[in-house]
């Protein structure tokens, strides 16, 4: 079914929806509407692109892990944020813990994209790790919703 454009001069509202949709209470339906003006949306507010350095560890064998915190950003939104970050090397995105060191033996190092109340963050954990350099672009969202 084609959609609908609707923009109301008398409000200032702007909506791409179903024919039909409650404008005037678009949480009700957010089925039936693709866009609404009165609905808070995820905004980019840094892009941080950042080389990080992570120092040799390990000997390849599996052995106790460790943990490392590298503070890349400072927000300043006093709560944590929403972030997503990428590999600029592979473009894989960071998703979880990615890998980014592997042993014959199976004994890995990964990192992680996070944030707190004050700075985004990588975190490395794992128990090996050969001494690299690795280039990330993070994305750093204010987001009214968490």
């Amino acid at each position: 079914m084609p959609k609908t454009l609707t923009a109301r001069g008398r409000d200032g509202l702007v909506a791409i929806h179903e024919p039909g949709a409650d404008l005037n209470n678009p949480l009700s339906n957010l089925g039936n509407i693709y866009f609404h003006s009165a609905l808070d949306y995820l905004n980019i507010v840094a892009v941080v692109n950042v080389n990080l350095a992570l120092p040799p560890y390990g000997s390849g064998a599996i052995m106790n892990g460790m943990t490392q915190l590298h503070n890349i950003y400072s927000h300043g939104m006093g709560r944590s944020c929403l972030v997503l970050g990428r590999r600029k090397d592979t473009q894989e995105a960071l998703t979880g813990s990615s890998p980014v060191s592997t042993s014959a033996t199976g004994a890995n190092g990964k990192i992680a994209v996070g944030s707190d109340a004050t700075n985004v963050y990588i975190v490395f954990s794992g128990n090996y790790c050969w001494a690299q350099t690795i280039r990330l672009e993070i994305l750093v969202f204010d987001n009214p919703l968490f």
